[in-house]
């Protein structure tokens, strides 16, 4: 029987009884050049032409990039996309070192899997798992130490990456912004050369300045006391307010401007509250306390208006019922006529409780009421009546403890 090879390092299994006096050489191969290319092996691929490149793996103990820990990629020419870099599919690390011309990534991937992108002039730790190649690491716990270097990333505003602080490097600001720069007025943040904040800085030690809206002043915190002294001015921009002293406490006329927002009185009204006007509107409209000292009941008054204040009159519910009629949620807080002869229907689990309304009967005779509802009752009675009879030109006020319980008052038997 002849020799056969493993799948993932290609190890020479050699049959018993074969390669009688060689056997110890090809032991040797296997020990000495395929495991230990493997352990810490170095390949060399190259891109000879800009294409995909595809490393070979053969039935062999000799030695072959593919099977090499450390693969140092690199190109004859230089490179014009991201290449792929095809890697056996068997389960297998690779320590990847794109050294390639033309600045471009390469995609680290099995013939028929998924695989993995390292840009130019990086490292990265791969495992092929039998069908994709994937990161060896996706979690670097950092706990003490120090993470050397002297930048991270370049400031863009696509990315939202950022450099370190030096004293002549900005801060980066994603998104289009402006950046915050040593040397210039507005938003400065200046640093030494250690990288702390200058005593020259608008970004203080221990104070906090951030730009206002459009008209308005910084927010800002004074140097070592954390108090809040200016949030913004007056302006009539939405929303900008300026508080009096370290306290923050408001002053005179200082008025949100956003719409129905509050602001205070003057120091002698300070019992009083405004009302800013409605949206767009200009007016305001002073809520006064009587008496001023806020204790027990009080009254409160809203002169130069006029308001209706609880219920002054009771509405009908659509026109007078000429035929049968069943109670609907919409008839809560009304009355129905009855105008010619019909019945009222009580529905069950159909009102809250609290839900009141009332019938009169405009007619000459009486009028049944069904109750439908699981228990009514008339007023002062403790019997469950199905039905009940409205006198002629009599009233019945209808009073729901519940969707299914409810009890009948006024010209009723």
């Amino acid at each position: 029987m002849a020799s056969t090879y493993s799948t993932n390092l290609k190890i020479e299994l050699q049959a018993t009884g074969e390669n009688s006096g060689t056997w110890g050489t090809i032991t040797n191969t296997n020990l000495g050049t395929a495991l230990e290319q493997a352990i810490v092996g170095y390949g060399n691929p190259n891109f000879a032409t800009d294409a995909n490149l595809t490393l070979t793996y053969t039935d062999t103990n000799a030695a072959q990039a593919a099977r090499a820990l450390v693969l140092n990629v690199t190109s004859t020419g230089s490179l014009s996309t991201t290449r792929e870099l095809v890697v056996p599919t068997i389960q297998k690390q690779y320590i990847v070192q794109n050294n390639t011309s033309g600045s471009q990534s390469i995609t680290v991937k099995t013939s028929g899997g998924t695989g993995i992108t390292v840009p130019n002039g990086r490292k990265a730790h791969l495992y092929v798992d039998g069908t994709n190649v994937i990161q060896m690491f996706d979690f670097v716990d950092i706990n003490g130490g120090a993470i050397d270097g002297t930048s991270i990333g370049a400031a863009s505003a696509s990315t939202g990456a950022f450099t370190t602080l030096t004293a002549s490097t900005p801060i980066g600001v994603a998104s289009g912004g402006t950046g915050l720069s040593s040397g210039t007025s507005g938003g400065v943040l200046a640093f030494t050369a250690s990288g702390t904040l200058a005593s020259s800085s608008a970004l203080a030690l221990n104070a906090l300045v951030v730009g206002g809206g459009a008209g308005a002043a910084p927010i800002t915190i004074t140097t070592g006391t954390g108090v809040l002294t200016a949030l913004g001015v007056n302006t009539g921009s939405a929303g900008a307010f300026t508080t009096n002293n370290a306290t923050n406490t408001f002053t005179a006329a200082q008025t949100f401007r956003a719409a129905n927002a509050v602001r205070s009185e003057a120091a002698s009204t300070q019992d009083a509250v405004v009302v800013a006007g409605r949206a767009g509107g200009t007016n305001s409209y002073a809520v006064t306390l009587t008496p001023a000292t806020l204790s027990g009941n009080q009254t409160v008054t809203i002169p130069n208006e006029t308001f209706t204040v609880g219920f002054r009159n009771i509405p009908q519910s659509g026109s007078a019922k000429t035929a049968n009629y069943d109670l609907v949620v919409g008839d809560v807080g009304k009355f129905i006529e009855l105008g010619a002869s019909g019945a009222i229907t009580i529905p069950d689990a159909t009102f809250a409780a609290g839900d009141v309304l009332s019938i009169f009967n405009n007619t000459s005779s009486g009028a049944t009421i069904t109750c439908t509802i699981t228990t009514a009752y008339i007023a002062g009675t403790d019997v469950d009546k199905a039905s009940v009879t409205l006198a002629t030109r009599g009233v019945a006020t209808i009073l729901f403890l519940s969707g299914t319980v409810c009890v009948i008052s006024g010209n009723v038997s």
